[in-house]
């Protein structure tokens, strides 16, 4: 068994909900702005991500079944952001008490679905195994930009059919656990058909952008609190990470496009 990790961290209040998401750097741009957004609105969210660059769900579970230490931990706690590098997936999961657990495929075959399911089944089971009360929810991922040329080298034949084949994955990959999902591809698609956003949201043809980490926080924060991306105090003007790597700023016509697209594809998900 491997050693747990040591850290301190704040009492756990009535009101206290721990997320550890299982995945990679999807994962990690869609958590980049929980702490800023928890502190915002004042609720004691506490999320961590356990990256490996583009992970995929057969290597988490041969991470399980070999105890590999390749995880790099980031916690984000209202207190401190912590990171723990080179830790097995059994660390990660006993690291603090977790509320939900989730799981994603990497990005380039989140619209294959025959790549998820038995892996899927195997990293459920031992999640379970050693955290038998967290939930296990589904962070959908989102197709690349338009330009990317990624899109066709993993067998498909446009961003729009990617969006879809992912939808298609999920939806079955949540029927199949019974496990909700943490929809950021739906809530990328929505705000790209925008003209003042479009594949802004991307800072290399698959990664989110600030301005998608926004969007992307803005939906896992919703799902997991319950406050509507619509009545979030998290102001991402006023943050250092406001101006993008394109220059374009977040201003407030845009910011009102992100925060209905998150809104309205968690809404569909409720």
């Amino acid at each position: 068994m491997a050693e747990k990790l040591i850290f301190s961290e704040a009492p756990r209040g009535k009101k206290t909900l721990k997320v550890l998401a299982v995945g990679n750097s999807f994962s990690g741009d869609a958590t980049t702005f929980i702490k800023d957004m928890a502190l915002a609105d004042n609720v004691d969210l506490r999320v961590a991500n356990a990256y490996i660059a583009g992970c995929y769900l057969g290597r988490h579970l041969d991470n399980a079944t070999n105890g590999t230490f390749d995880y790099t931990l980031t916690y984000y706690t209202p207190e401190e952001t912590l990171v723990f590098p080179a830790v097995s997936l059994e660390q990660c999961l006993t690291a603090s008490d977790w509320d939900i657990i989730t799981i994603q495929q990497a990005s380039n075959c989140s619209g294959k679905y025959e790549t998820m399911k038995t892996s899927a089944t195997g990293l459920v089971e031992y999640i379970k195994s050693i955290r038998p009360n967290a939930e296990i929810r589904l962070h959908m991922t989102w197709a690349y930009s338009k330009y990317y040329s990624k899109i066709q080298t993993n067998d498909y034949l446009s961003q729009d059919d990617m969006f879809n084949r992912i939808v298609e994955a999920y939806n079955q990959f949540s029927k199949d656990f019974e496990a909700k999902i943490i929809p950021s591809g739906l809530a990328m698609q929505i705000a790209r058909k925008h003209p003042l956003v479009g594949d802004d949201v991307h800072r290399d043809g698959a990664h989110c952008s600030e301005l998608g980490r926004v969007l992307t926080g803005w939906v896992w924060f919703e799902c997991l609190t319950g406050i509507s991306a619509l009545d979030s105090k998290f102001e991402p003007q006023k943050t250092k990470a406001s101006y993008m790597e394109n220059n374009i700023i977040i201003d407030d016509e845009v910011e009102a496009i992100l925060r209905d697209a998150a809104h309205r594809a968690v809404e569909v998900y409720k």
